[in-house]
């Protein structure tokens, strides 16, 4: 979700043409379904395993 908003944000700032808003859109919306879906179980663990985990 969040990673949607943040792409939302940059292209309507960066982006004047409409058209290439919503193909780029597309591309970087399913790019983050892809990577929320692969991550979304191990986040946390992600998250955790840095802190105690051995260097």
């Amino acid at each position: 979700m969040y990673c949607h908003l943040i792409l939302w944000k940059y292209l309507t700032s960066w982006i004047t043409s409409w058209y290439d808003v919503i193909t780029t859109w597309n591309e970087a919306s399913s790019v983050c379904r892809h990577f929320e879906s692969q991550n979304l179980r191990s986040t946390r663990r992600s998250w955790v395993l840095p802190q105690y985990g051995t260097t």
